[in-house]
């Protein structure tokens, strides 16, 4: 299960980006590709030379709640941030609503920023695609449709497990004030 989105622009500085569901590991991915050229006659860009392009390309992989993150800037506008750190790489980036350069008041959309960052040299590989209001709707829509799916499969594949032998009660939780919560 899978969307894609392409944005392609005659300054060859577009993007491409893919978002999918892994089922069975309960995790969501997000693909991003720089436009790698672009045909001035057919006013068409083209990402194919840059797809698995080290520099060019980048994969990250994200928890359902932080897919549940990426659903909620688009459901209440509240900026969702991630930073991920696997081996020698970071990988920080952030969801939120996109505002006009030349007018604090107007939201054009939302935009994804994803920078990947190699610890050792302190390289860093920036990507960035906006996204209007019907195509983020859309995608909050897969989103919640690829969480839905996720957790109907978990639940069937704890269904099916062996039950865990019986195990003592445990203790009662503390009293604890509903604002001590967060």
């Amino acid at each position: 299960m899978n969307i894609h989105y392409y944005k392609p622009n005659s300054r060859n500085a577009g993007s491409a980006c893919s978002f999918n569901f892994d089922v069975e590991n309960q995790a969501f991915y997000v693909s991003m590709v720089k436009q790698a050229s672009w045909n001035a006659e057919t006013k068409t860009g083209s990402f194919k030379a840059n797809v698995k392009h080290p520099t060019n390309s980048l994969s990250a992989k994200f928890t359902l709640i932080e897919a549940a993150g990426i659903l909620d800037v688009v459901l209440s506008n509240r900026p969702f941030s991630f930073y991920h750190t696997i081996q020698a790489i970071a990988t920080r980036g952030d969801f939120k609503p996109y505002i006009a350069k030349d007018d604090a008041t107007k939201q054009m959309g939302f935009s994804l920023a994803i920078t990947k960052e190699l610890k050792e040299s302190g390289t860093k590989n920036s990507f960035l695609i906006g996204l209007d209001f019907k195509e983020a709707r859309l995608l909050a829509i897969f989103i919640q449709r690829g969480v839905e799916i996720c957790l109907e499969a978990g639940k069937k594949s704890k269904a099916s497990e062996p039950a865990p032998a019986s195990a003592p009660a445990p203790a009662s939780a503390p009293e604890q004030a509903e604002d001590d919560i967060f």
